[in-house]
């Protein structure tokens, strides 16, 4: 879980998942977990990770810090939230997926990012939230998405968080224009649906 925020955990979800399902949060939102009735919740630290062995190989996820704004005094309101690097390891093959939560592409965090080496999937949080509200804008839009593009180099970008609320004010065509001419693949697909990456 990148943070425990209404419009990535409500009460659809909740009623959805098995109280004893493994989560990964950070500390303030194992706390809210908990008190929903979640008992198997682990708490990773920005820069700490978890390995979870698979028939052929491993799974290895690592917390990365996600910044929810780009002003330090609304980023305390928010609180913290976590962004993933994920490597999918088996024999020889290695597939990296770096989920962003909700941050933006600041220098702290896209260097702790880069460190990590190449990005195969880049899974951003888009929609431009907030950029009409008091808080100001409290998640990517297409320039911010660019920029981050520009600055990790994926080879593919799977969008997410940009079309299921109302509150998602920018249109995902938007991302789509702006990624014109760029380089990295942009997979855009409809919801419920799913796609394979090998």
């Amino acid at each position: 879980m990148s943070h425990s925020h209404p419009d990535h955990f409500d009460a659809a979800a909740e009623a959805q998942i098995a109280s004893d399902m493994p989560m990964i949060a950070t500390n303030r939102d194992k706390q809210e977990l908990a008190s929903k009735g979640f008992s198997n919740i682990s708490v990773l630290p920005w820069g700490e990770q978890m390995v979870f062995p698979t028939k052929s190989g491993q799974i290895t996820i690592t917390a990365v810090e996600a910044k929810h704004s780009e002003n330090p005094e609304i980023l305390k309101v928010l609180g913290p939230g976590n962004g993933y690097f994920m490597e999918f390891e088996a024999g020889d093959y290695r597939k990296t997926l770096y989920w962003t939560g909700d941050t933006f592409p600041v220098n702290d965090v896209m260097a702790s990012v880069q460190a990590f080496g190449e990005i195969d999937v880049l899974i951003p949080h888009a929609g431009g939230v907030g950029s009409t509200g008091a808080l100001g804008k409290i998640s990517m839009d297409a320039e911010d998405v660019v920029k981050m593009v520009d600055r990790l180099k994926p080879k593919s970008i799977l969008p997410i968080h940009h079309s299921t609320f109302g509150l998602f004010l920018e249109p995902i065509w938007k991302l789509v224009q702006a990624m014109d001419g760029h380089a990295s693949d942009l997979d855009l697909i409809a919801e419920g649906s799913h796609i394979l990456y090998k």
